[in-house]
């Protein structure tokens, strides 16, 4: 006797928020410590509305880091904390980062992206007198993921999403490199990148399990 599988077209639970969040994470040695961490959003639907967000940590490897090492842009602020205290601080890349939620959020920003995700990719972030350049080249092939709440960063929450992975990405700060270059890694057995790109990332919360 067969057993008819249910096709089930809509993900159960609630869609948090939808758009892009390729990230930047730079080591100078495969197996030494993280010396940047740049994680970008281009958010086209969340509680707060559509928005982008640039976080930005620098010499993550020395004992302390001053406002200048550590940075959060945002032309929508709301957004920015939101996404900064629910999700990034589960992002395996910034677990364990002192002071995280109380880095303040800068507004009145402007963002520009420019490339070809079949070749490289910047995102570019202006505000007042700084200037912010993350920057993808190399890149592989795309292919897409599907993680289960088991497998997600917050572990509450569905995402799929479409990787680009990235040989080569710099971080540029009004001007300066930031130390250390992209290392591979692997993913569920596909080379892949500490830098990449994230297209069509969307976060659904997982819905309740029902009462017996």
């Amino acid at each position: 006797m067969s057993v008819e599988t249910v096709y089930e077209p809509v993900l159960p639970g609630k869609v948090e928020w939808t758009g892009e969040n390729p990230g930047i994470f730079l080591k100078e040695h495969p197996d030494g410590a993280y010396t940047a961490l740049a994680t970008f959003f281009r958010l086209y639907v969340s509680p707060f509305g559509p928005g982008h967000m640039l976080l930005v940590l620098l010499d993550v490897d020395k004992t302390s880091l001053d406002d200048q090492a550590r940075f959060c842009v945002s032309d929508n602020p709301p957004m920015a904390e939101w996404l900064r205290n629910q999700f990034v601080r589960e992002f395996s890349f910034f677990r364990g980062v002192s002071g995280l939620e109380s880095i303040p959020v800068t507004g009145g920003s402007s963002f520009r992206c420019k490339g070809d995700a079949r070749r490289e990719w910047r995102e570019e972030v202006q505000w007042g007198s700084h200037r912010a350049v993350l920057w993808w080249g190399d890149l592989g092939e795309p292919f897409a993921v599907a993680f289960r709440p088991e497998h997600s960063a917050t572990g509450r929450h569905t995402m799929p999403s479409v990787f680009i992975p990235a040989a080569e990405a710099t971080i540029e700060i009004d001007g300066r490199l930031a130390r250390g270059r992209p290392m591979p890694r692997d993913l569920f057995g596909r080379p892949h990148s500490t830098a990449l790109l994230a297209f069509s990332e969307t976060w659904v919360r997982s819905a309740p399990p029902t009462a017996p």
